[in-house]
């Protein structure tokens, strides 16, 4: 019904009722059977927004009511363009906005209306405005994924990536930023300029090499010192990797490859590697240098699933005593 419309749309961005909504947006990911592309790319853009949307609902009836009804309702708006309207409505209206989206695998290279560049990493969702508003101040873009950004200079008016709770802000400059659902973790790193890295309770400014970590889950931020050309090597097809877990590998290689992952239980997702791979090498080339460095590590190879377990050691019989 047209009257609930609203009321949805707000309690969807509105930071109440985490585990109701998450629970409603499985069940219509479920109900389509996981097969539309534009639900999916929906469900991304409203995780991504909806935390910079802070009107609060006053009604607690409404909200109850309105329960009843979410399941239903929301699969209408995410499957068509109203679903930009209600996300996005505090900052453009909805004609004004555009979605890039990049499978798994891929990349992709936009240029923005203010020439800014942005490269963006496989199952990456990019939403941005087809033309800045100027009156507004700022430049808003909203990132679900990792991305890449050459930000176009302009004074007047700072570029921001909005990340969920956080925001990067910046002029004009050079930096990355890895955001995956599937990590904890939101990691900004800088290469050239300078950028503010905050959210409603901290803050830190980001000078060349330097690299700030937030964790979506306690809202720790730090910052660290780093080498940051290592860590822009995606957008060439490259992957360098120094002192990484293999947990935080293998997400990587699932997004550079478009693998999927089957962990054993067996497998120490903890251990740490430093290695590197050109963008000529395969995943099959990866996969048996892993196995190398870690003793015992094998792994099964079918279509585009991989099994990776360690090999168990045999108990060799005790001998009788004669």
């Amino acid at each position: 019904p047209r009257r609930y419309r609203n009321t949805v749309a707000n309690w969807m961005i509105s930071e109440h009722d985490e585990k109701e909504k998450n629970a409603a947006l499985q069940r219509i990911w479920e109900e389509t059977n996981g097969n539309n592309s534009s639900v999916e790319k929906s469900l991304a853009a409203f995780r991504c927004n909806r935390a910079d949307y802070e009107e609060r609902l006053q009604n607690k009836r409404i909200v109850r009511s309105v329960m009843r009804y979410a399941a239903v309702f929301i699969l209408s708006i995410l499957t068509g363009a109203l679903v930009w309207y209600y996300t996005s409505q505090h900052y453009y209206v909805a004609s004004e906005m555009a979605e890039l989206y990049v499978p798994e695998g891929e990349t992709g290279i936009l240029t923005l209306s203010d020439g800014t560049v942005v490269t963006t990493n496989g199952g990456s969702t990019l939403l941005y405005p087809r033309e800045f508003n100027r009156r507004n101040g700022n430049r808003n873009v909203y990132l679900l994924g990792e991305a890449h950004f050459h930000v176009a200079k302009d004074t007047d008016h700072p570029f921001i990536v909005n990340v969920g709770k956080l925001k990067i802000q910046v002029l004009g400059t050079q930096f990355n930023v890895k955001a995956y659902t599937d990590s904890r973790h939101i990691i900004t790193t800088l290469e050239e300029g300078a950028v503010n890295v905050y959210d409603s309770k901290s803050a830190i400014k980001l000078t060349p090499n330097e690299q700030a970590d937030y964790d979506k889950v306690s809202g720790l931020l730090t910052k660290s010192r780093v080498d940051a050309a290592r860590f822009n090597g995606w957008t060439a097809g490259n992957l360098y990797f120094d002192q990484q877990k293999l947990e935080n590998i293998i997400s990587d290689l699932e997004h550079r490859y478009n693998v999927k992952f089957r962990i054993d239980s067996s497998v120490n997702l903890e251990r740490r590697y430093t290695m590197n791979f050109k963008a000529t090498e395969t995943i099959d080339d990866v996969l048996k240098i892993i196995s190398k460095l870690s003793k015992g590590l094998r792994y099964y190879k079918q279509n585009q699933i991989i099994k990776l377990y360690q090999e168990r050691k045999e108990i060799p019989n005790r001998q009788k005593d004669v």
